[in-house]
């Protein structure tokens, strides 16, 4: 029975399952997968990846709370300590095009225990740092190590499952991403109010060395690392049958090429800024300083888009893939019928971003309102709801890109995320909140909904010729 079984493994390994639309399953040599997986474990691996693409913004961004007490430890602005936030949010969309190089001469596995190891490390030394200069260089280094997931995602969850489960699996990854930056301000929040700032690093440790020991553990990945002799031969072996990096620049150029791929993920990253970053990021000051909350408190109020975001991907990632499946029954396979799902979200987003504006607008100093964070939740909602439709469309489309459309995704998402505190506390102060959230309608209309509605109008007529 143990030979038969060996030799089924083989043919596994040998032959891998390839999906109808020409991506192969998890049995790929590019996710070093070196046995063929049950389906509770790729969803356990995908998990995991996405959790760690969490990660990669949570603790980035939950620093946020902390933002005055770090100002006074350091003697700086609260300007300056802003720094410690944005320049890592353009540095985990530029990372992970490096690290997507690496992966091939190393292995994925390898790079996933040297990232959470790497950023175990530059926590542990943050919360000991003494001055504004050291605690930046960490942050920096912090985030070169946690970000490789936030690029990878898409390509294992499209590489892992078929077509028909791809808008959940996604969605998995694209959720976890998104909850990474309302989470970890709101968990940190507590940690500052009852601790000090220090264990906000700290924590943020324990939660890699939590990873660090999942990975090991239930993928038995210790089976190749265990010894030092064992992993520099695995490395070396690597490193001399990987020959071709796993993405060229002239791949990642061509991707952006077809209007189905960069349309979508731009109009994903415009959108994102206004339905759900600024929401974030400004949560201290449009409702803190407002209401004179606290640091735990002001962490309370991000649940109100944790659960705008969970609900939404809940609905966008079944409904879309349900779609996808009834076509095929009929005998089609066009991805446009997943946009459908995403103008529920646009409509969601724009009425969100609007009641959470005016409201905000119209509440009184210093007496709480629950009616902004009502908006807030209805815009995350929409959010969710267009970014699990848009990036599955654009992976439906051009499978073969599905890494590059992960690493442009994060990319895209990240620079734009990182020049929007720049100018959001100055729009709100000489605008007030009501008429930037006007604006901010006015440019997800104009620069996200009208070119999905074009990519969507032209897939349809293009369907319409050739059947």
């Amino acid at each position: 029975m143990k030979k038969m079984k060996d030799a089924d493994e083989s043919t596994t390994k040998a032959n891998p399952t390839r999906f109808e639309d020409g991506t192969q399953d998890a049995t790929i040599e590019d996710l070093t997968v070196v046995h063929a997986w049950s389906d509770v474990k790729r969803t356990m691996f995908l998990l995991m990846v996405a959790f760690h693409a969490m990660m990669g913004i949570f603790m980035v961004a939950g620093i946020i709370p902390a933002s005055s007490s770090l100002a006074e430890q350091y003697n700086v602005s609260e300007v300056e300590v802003s720094y410690l936030i944005s320049v890592p949010v353009l540095l985990v969309g530029i990372f992970p095009i490096l690290w997507s190089q690496v992966s091939n001469a190393i292995g994925l596995n390898q790079v996933l225990l040297l990232s959470v190891f790497g950023a175990c490390v530059c926590n542990i030394a943050g919360g000991f740092c003494k001055s504004y200069g050291s605690q930046m260089a960490t942050r920096v280094v912090m985030s070169f190590f946690i970000c490789p997931p936030l690029g990878i995602g898409s390509k294992v969850a499209t590489e892992l499952f078929p077509p028909g489960k791809r808008g959940q699996k996604l969605g998995v990854w694209t959720l976890m991403s998104t909850l990474g930056a309302p989470g970890g301000p709101f968990i940190m929040g507590f940690v500052i109010q009852h601790l000090n700032h220090n264990w906000m690093f700290w924590v943020f440790a324990i939660i890699n060395i939590c990873q660090l020991i999942a990975y090991i553990t239930l993928f038995s990945w210790s089976d190749n690392v265990t010894t030092q002799s064992h992993f520099w031969k695995h490395l070396r072996n690597n490193l001399k049958s990987r020959g071709e990096p796993p993405i060229k620049l002239n791949s990642m150029a061509s991707c952006l090429l077809h209007k189905n791929v960069v349309i979508p993920i731009f109009a994903y990253a415009i959108q994102y800024s206004y339905s759900n970053l600024v929401m974030v990021v400004e949560m201290p000051i449009a409702i803190g300083a407002k209401f004179q909350l606290d640091a735990q408190a002001i962490g309370l109020q991000y649940i109100s888009i944790i659960l705008g975001a969970v609900i939404g991907e809940i609905i966008a990632g079944r409904v879309s893939d349900l779609f996808m499946r009834s076509q095929r029954n009929r005998g089609r396979t066009d991805p446009d019928i997943r946009l459908w799902i995403g103008y529920p979200g646009i409509i969601s987003a724009v009425v969100g971003i609007v009641i959470w504006g005016v409201q905000l607008q119209n509440s009184a100093e210093g007496h709480w309102n629950v009616t902004p964070l009502i908006g807030c939740g209805i815009s995350n909602f929409g959010n969710q709801v267009m970014t699990t439709t848009w990036v599955s469309f654009a992976v439906d489309s051009f499978p073969t890109y599905s890494a590059e459309i992960g690493l442009w995704t994060n990319l895209f998402r990240q620079t734009w995320g990182f020049v929007g505190p720049f100018y959001f506390p100055r729009m709100f102060e000489r605008c007030g909140f009501a008429v930037a959230a006007g604006i901010f309608v006015v440019i997800i209309t104009g620069f996200s909904a009208l070119p999905i509605f074009y990519v969507h109008l032209t897939g349809k007529m293009k369907a319409t010729r050739l059947h």
